[in-house]
């Protein structure tokens, strides 16, 4: 289902709004670490919401009011960054994935804090984890940024996610040879040039997501595992026009304990996204879209 991300924002100012008032009712003020849940906000426990965000240049004056939602160790931080548009990337990533997280409880964005895996996934600190239930993942590639976000209560549940813009100048048939699994090879071997190079970034796009949900990165053989292109079917959730299909069910080899649930979708003009979820039980996942401004 397509929900206004302008709208999210809204209700959760409003609810911000009517606790504060509540608490100046009672003679106290709200907790400041009280991570109630928005109750007419709160997503099943199968859905799993993308947010689709444009990252066109911007203003300096946006930027700046984007870094307020950041705290003074990322600025610090991202002041050190010497490329301009890559600071501003930063900022702004970082800045959207904060103020979505506070579309989902009343908490400032700039409250939120985040742990990290061995390999640098970012998740949220285990006290607010506890207390909100809330797993996401990002990436952001050109002039998108794709962020996930669901709430489950198993801190083993694995969620991760890619956007690829396809690049024509990719020299596909020697990162193929170093990172693709025979299997994956195999499907492409008969296509023409064209197709290749789109099953190409399919089977990256998949990949990178199916990394990014374990949590170690590169770290770990892409050739060890591969997906299957010719798996999978159409999904009928309804999505943002710029997004013109989107599969799911697309199978990974080899099989694990962990329930694996894969989507392809493809946008226009030529980007890829992908999105991977492994949990100890098969569930029967929803997807919601939210496009941003």
């Amino acid at each position: 289902m397509l929900i206004s991300l302008r709208g999210l924002l809204f209700c959760r100012e409003w609810l911000a709004q009517q606790l504060a008032l509540k608490a100046l009712e009672t003679g106290g003020r709200p907790r400041q670490n009280s991570l109630l849940p928005l109750g007419f906000l709160e997503p099943p426990i199968n859905a799993v919401q993308l947010f689709l965000y444009p990252l066109r240049q911007s203003e300096p004056l946006k930027i700046k009011d984007l870094a307020l939602c950041l705290t003074p160790a990322e600025r610090e931080k991202f002041a050190r960054i010497s490329h301009k548009e890559v600071k501003q990337r930063a900022i702004t990533s970082r800045a959207l994935l904060r103020k979505t997280l506070s579309t989902q409880a009343p908490l400032a964005a700039r409250e939120w804090c985040f742990d990290y895996g061995p390999q640098g996934k970012p998740r949220l600190c285990d006290e607010q984890f506890q207390q909100t239930q809330l797993h996401f993942n990002l990436s952001h590639s050109g002039d998108w940024l794709l962020l996930a976000l669901l709430k489950h209560p198993s801190p083993e549940l694995q969620l991760g996610v890619d956007i690829e813009r396809l690049r024509i100048r990719t020299a596909i048939d020697t990162v193929m040879r170093h990172y693709f699994a025979p299997f994956e090879l195999q499907q492409l071997r008969d296509l023409d040039d064209a197709a290749r190079r789109e099953a190409f970034f399919d089977l990256w796009a998949l990949k990178e997501s199916y990394i990014k949900a374990t949590g170690n990165g590169l770290a770990q053989p892409l050739d060890g595992f591969a997906f299957d292109l010719s798996s999978g079917e159409a999904c009928s959730a309804e999505r943002p026009a710029e997004i013109v299909s989107m599969r799911r069910g697309l199978l990974l080899k080899p099989k694990e304990n962990t329930q694996w649930q894969s989507w392809l979708g493809h946008m226009e003009p030529g980007y890829r996204l992908a999105l991977t979820l492994g949990a100890p039980a098969a569930i029967n996942w929803q997807l919601q879209w939210h496009l941003g401004q």
